[in-house]
């Protein structure tokens, strides 16, 4: 076998309607009143929570009051940016020798790790040397060059520990090239700490050289939201924010000076925080999950092989709402139709609970350029009708309709739809699980950003300056405040999630309440969002900061220009556009995905990774199954191409938890997929990115990168140390880490894995390469790393290329804690052994699969599809087991054991973790029916295997008498299983579901719980209800309860007879069986 590998005018005189008022806005109305001023601290004060108070709990632990000052306000070339970080308890203690990690921009790249002081502080400085600092150290394209100044973030992190959760804090600061004249902001006044009932009242200041600056504008955002006003003589203003509904905790305020755009002054920024004392929850989130968009045909997950999904759809405005203004109907069939098919479906989420498919539902105002308004709107309201002049003599141009989005009248039907909607929501509970969002959509075609659109089929029709002539921008923007007005005014305070859909962070942070973003877009390629500045195209980034309380999502591209084209079953090359695009995505802090088209064939054929893309959305390091990193850089030929500035191979990687560092020596230039050779190309782990569109609409080729290579021999990667908290939680037997690594198999050399154990002792895990061309996965489960910040520039473990070859590396992924279990339920019925699985339909299976198994050696890319699922269960004789391989080349006549398709089943009867005692079976079973049994009583197991159209099944009996002890619920086995495939002729692929290989000590091995079963209707005692249960129970038609040779639960419905009655509740039983 070969080396291991891995993968919102009046109104008619005819109709007295009233202005609706909602949250304490009257629609019409483009303003409202802020809330009452309080007294506050003198600037520069201590910035120190009251003694006594309250702190949130997190699983038993507490926040500790973290705070971050930056100076100076503005950055020129040459200065330094200097953060303060202070950690205090809730009482003003100081929490000294607390490791704190300062990074700008989330890249983590060029960072600083520094532990706080005796005072609880920590100190971090930023030079700003140069432009090529600037530009390779992951500032935005166009970067300082701007005469206001560009806009970046800086984080400092607490990972927290056994008595304080993980807090980080994100501020913000400027930095301008050009030698423009400085500015300076401060806060003249600023509290220390809030309650829910409070408002924040800041006094800012704006000066230039110690001169003040009148009738600027200033901004305060906090808590999510953004406010402003302008300076008066003295340079100063006051700005009130409120915090209503936000739950407690410690949160950056930032005053923000833009600048004016011109040449006159530059922007600056200053950030401090506040503690707030809050009772509020944390809002509910919709289910992380990939959303099938426009669901319009409502798919249902089991009948397609994507994993667990949700839907997303909108109605339009005139077929979801009708009526009269004083009454208004919702389309209860319309709703009831399509929310009830959703129920009845069910899907199992990454956590393994079950719930009915979760859907995303909205109201469409427009269809493009048709107003959807309801009948008795448009009478009483015709639309504006646009036609331009067009720009070309004899040309004409087709109207376009467009709502009056300005009308009180309107606003006011819009407002009351809402409350219909709203009413529709409260009287329908059993829809609560099932409709989880609301997308709160307006503009051309839905796009909370547009009001409207120039259409493309006649471009010398400028149809958006009509628009304009009769809807102002302000008084768009007027619109979609009240808009989300009124919604949350619906919805706030249930398990809806509101949802805005847009391309501008100023729109989501403007409107004060709490809501969910979804960017109608995703273009991974983009400088400005790989370097991550705060303000980049379409301000991604910005609102997943600004908003980190609610749901961030992506909507895939249909066919992005910049992808090969979309996943095709028979090109695994083109799966590649999908799998990179998510990848963005989840290290873009996706909690949910809205999906479309082709993508979703990537889903069924990349192994595992609909269950990967699933379990991390909405992820924090402190929640998420697993860290990972994938080495890349950004295809940008402004900057970093242009200049070389790429080659330091600093940044540029897809984060998720798990960093690369600079490290001196350790220097790791990107590769480009062009560049690899001809077999890695074909592969799903090559970013296929050929070209972007630039000025004028002309195609720049510009190959994308994959990879990074050992310049110097080593990679060094530090695992987030809320990560490794959280995964050292684990118990019995010790912390296990799966640390998966995708390399390039180029070259007969070797590389390495190394790491360090609790006694320091470095450990080192080698590969030899065969030079197939191919990226490759490796796996290892180890036991003994101690992540512990103890390699060089604080990292956990690091990649070698062992000084014989320079080594590309795609993917790492690590994974920790204690292992999996798996459970038997009890049976009355027990199964044929014959190897037909007809009668096992009542159990849940557990897959495995190469995103399954802890161990994974495969020595072919062909061999990536192999799969098994097993069954277990149990009575007082014996334990149960059925397998359903599935293969395509099942082979199973082969003289030699080891070169046949087989399985192999391990127990640790007593969980003593004494290996191959009497209580001890290590059962192998070959497609073919041969057997290998280890053990000392190997003729005591019965098997039975079978040919399946594709591939094979086997049973498996192992006799209690064989396993010592009693069968009891709630006992616990050890206990792992494995597969092995082989084709004959090109490799073998070996999974092993917990550990490394299954004649190691069982420690590594998971565990096999027995429960108890119980089924109401189980009649059969099968374990499920099915066909054989209700001929039972018609057999023993209209008998008193009792009477009868079943027992009295046969009367399902209670009335004391056995009828028709209870078959039908039979049917209609919610528990179909032990699994659910």
């Amino acid at each position: 076998m070969g080396p291991p590998l891995i993968f919102i005018r009046q109104r008619s005189a005819s109709l007295l309607v009233p202005l609706v008022m909602v949250g304490g806005i009257i629609l019409g109305s483009a303003t409202s009143t802020p809330s009452s001023a309080q007294v506050d601290l003198p600037a520069g004060a201590a910035i120190v929570p009251p003694a006594g108070q309250a702190v949130a709990e997190e699983a038993g632990r507490r926040h500790a009051h973290f705070t971050i000052e930056t100076s100076p306000s503005s950055l020129h070339l040459g200065d330094t940016l200097f953060v303060t970080a202070t950690l205090r308890t809730a009482d003003g203690s100081p929490l000294p020798n607390r490791r704190i990690l300062f990074a700008y921009n989330a890249e983590w790249a060029r960072r600083g790790v520094v532990y706080t002081d005796s005072a609880g502080q920590a100190f971090w400085q930023l030079p700003i040397v140069n432009p090529a600092d600037l530009k390779s150290s992951g500032f935005v394209q166009g970067g300082g060059t701007q005469n206001r100044g560009t806009d970046y973030s800086v984080h400092a992190i607490f990972f927290g520990d056994e008595a304080y959760v993980r807090e980080e804090l994100i501020g913000f600061f400027k930095v301008a090239q050009v030698a423009i004249p400085r500015t300076r902001v401060r806060f003249v006044t600023i509290a220390s700490a809030l309650t829910e009932q409070d408002s924040l009242t800041v006094i800012g200041e704006l000066t230039s050289a110690g001169q003040p600056l009148a009738s600027e504008m200033l901004w305060l955002r906090a808590f999510g939201r953004e406010t402003s006003c302008s300076t008066g003589t003295a340079g100063r203003c006051a700005l009130t924010i409120s915090p209503k509904g936000r739950p407690a905790g410690n949160y950056v305020v930032t005053l923000d000076y833009p600048g004016n755009g011109g040449p006159a002054y530059g922007g600056a920024t200053i950030n401090r925080t506040v503690w707030l004392e809050s009772s509020a929850a944390q809002p509910t989130r919709l289910p992380a999950l990939t959303y099938w968009g426009w669901d319009f045909t409502n798919e249902d997950p089991a009948q397609h092989n994507y994993g667990p999904f949700g839907g997303t759809w909108a109605f339009y405005w005139n077929e979801l709402v009708s009526g009269s203004f004083n009454q208004l109907m919702v389309n209860e069939v319309l709703l009831n139709d399509y929310l009830e098919r959703a129920r009845r479906m069910t899907i199992t989420m990454p956590d393994g609970t079950l719930r009915p498919k979760p859907i995303i539902l909205g109201m469409m105002l427009t269809d493009g350029y048709t107003d959807r308004a309801p009948q008795a709107v448009r009478r009483e309201l015709p639309h504006y009708e646009l036609q331009p002049t067009s720009s070309i003599a004899g040309e004409s141009c087709p109207p376009k309709e467009m709502p009056r989005y300005d009308d009180p009248l309107y606003q006011s039907w819009y407002a009351a739809s809402a409350r219909a909607v709203g009413n529709y929501y409260r009287r329908h509970p059993e829809y609560h699980d099932v409709l989880v969002g609301w997308r709160i959509l307006g503009g051309y075609d839905g796009e909370w950003a547009v009001m409207f659109k120039n259409d493309s089929a006649y471009p010398n029709c400028d149809y958006l300056a009509v628009a304009h002539e009769y809807v102002t921008e302000g008084e768009w923007l007027a619109f979609k405040r009240l808009a989300l007005a009124v919604w949350a005014n619906e919805f706030g305070g249930t398990p809806v999630e509101l949802i805005l859909e847009t391309y501008h962070d100023a729109d989501a942070r403007a409107y004060g309440h709490p809501i969910g973003s979804k960017f109608n877009a995703a273009d991974i390629e983009v400088a400005s969002h790989a370097y991550m500045s705060m303000y980049s195209v379409m301000g991604q980034r910005a609102v997943s900061y600004w908003w980190r309380d609610q749901s961030t999502a992506y909507e895939s591209r249909y066919e992005p220009f910049f992808m090969s084209g979309v996943a095709d079953p028979q090109n695994p090359a083109l799966w590649a556009g999908t799998y990179w695009m998510i990848l963005w995505m989840l290290e873009s802090q996706a909690d949910w995905i809205d999906f479309h088209g082709g993508h979703w064939q990537a889903y069924a054929s990349i192994p595992g990774f609909s269950q990967f893309v699933n379990e991390h959305l909405g992820k924090s390091c402190e929640t998420t199954p697993s860290a990972w990193v994938v080495l890349r850089e950004v295809a940008d030929d402004n900057t970093k191409e242009a200049n070389d500035f790429w080659s330091s191979g600093t940044y540029g990687d897809y984060q998720f938890c798990l960093y690369r560092p600079l490290v001196s020596g350790a220097q790791a230039s990107p590769v480009r997929g062009i560049d690899l050779p001809v077999p890695a190309q074909g592969q799903y782990f090559t970013n296929p990115y050929k070209a972007k569109h630039g000025a004028n609409s002309q195609i720049i080729a510009l190959p994308g990168y994959s990879g990074r290579k050992t310049d110097q021999g080593w990679m060094y990667f530090d695992i987030d140390d809320s990560y490794v908290l959280a995964g050292q939680h684990s118990q019995e037997p010790s912390n296990q880490w799966r640390i998966t690594i995708v390399y390039l198999d180029a070259g007969t050399d070797t590389w390495s894995l190394r790491y360090a154990d609790a006694h320091g002792a470095e450990h080192r895990l080698d590969v030899t390469k065969t030079n197939s061309g191919e990226w490759r996965e490796q796996t290892w489960t180890i036991w003994d790393l101690v992540a512990n910040n103890q390699w060089p520039g604080s990292t956990d473990f690091a990649l070698s290329d062992n000084s014989d070859g320079t080594e590309i590396f795609h993917r790492l992924q690590v994974r920790s804690g204690r292992p999996r279990a798996w459970h038997a339920y009890s049976i009355r019925k027990t199964p044929t052994i014959d190897g037909d699985l007809a009668d096992w339909g009542g159990f849940a299976s557990l897959r495995l699969d190469s995103a399954e198994a802890t161990t994974v050696v495969q020595s072919s890319l062909t061999l990536n599809k192999a799969q098994a699922e097993l069954r277990a269960t149990w009575d007082e004789r014996a334990l149960y087991f059925a397998v359903h391989i599935v293969d395509s080349q099942v082979v199973s006549d082969a003289l030699d054991f080891e070169n046949n398709d087989w399985i192999e089943l391990d127990l640790d009867g007593l969980h003593d973790h004494a290996a191959f005692n009497a209580d001890d079976r290590r059962i192998s079973l070959s497609a073919g029916g041969k057997r290998r049994n280890d053990g000392t009583a190997p003729g005591d197991v019965t098997t039975a295997v079978a040919a399946v159209p594709d591939g094979w099944t086997a049973e498996i009996v192992v006799p209690w008498t064989a396993l010592g002890g009693s069968p009891t619920a709630e006992r616990r086995l050890g206990f792992t299983w494995l597969l092995h495939d082989t084709d004959g002729v090109t490799g073998d692929l070996h999974l092993v579901w917990e550990g490394d290989e299954t004649p190691s000590s069982s420690l590594t091995w998971g565990h096999l719980d027995l429960k108890q079963c119980t089924v109401p209707g189980d009649f059969d005692g099968d374990g499920v209800i099915n066909g054989g249960d209700f001929q039972l129970l018609a057999q023993q038609w209209r008998q008193p309860s009792g009477a009868t040779t079943l027992e009295a639960t046969a009367d399902l419905n209670g009335d004391g007879v056995i009828s028709v009655l209870d078959l039908l509740t039979l049917d209609r039983s919610p528990v179909r069986s032990c699994d659910g």
